[in-house]
């Protein structure tokens, strides 16, 4: 899994959202920290938990958003 992948995209999600990284935070349950660590691509093995509930904010399955990742799914 490309972890600078997943932040790329999460970061581009909150943004297209136009909410703080706190604010994104509140929304997905985790913590201002995570989101942070989340977007550099610092995030090593994020939970399914946080998968999935990152895919139902971005409007996406988890397999689709695990494909963007490890470049399988197209955009």
């Amino acid at each position: 899994m490309d972890y600078k992948e997943l932040g790329f995209l999460v970061l581009r999600c909150r943004r297209n959202l136009r909410l703080t990284q706190q604010a994104f935070a509140d929304l997905l349950g985790i913590s201002r920290n995570y989101v942070s660590i989340i977007e550099r691509g610092e995030a090593q093995n994020p939970s399914m938990e946080a998968m999935r509930v990152l895919a139902e904010v971005m409007g996406i399955r988890v397999s689709e958003l695990v494909g963007k990742i490890e470049g399988v799914a197209s955009d």
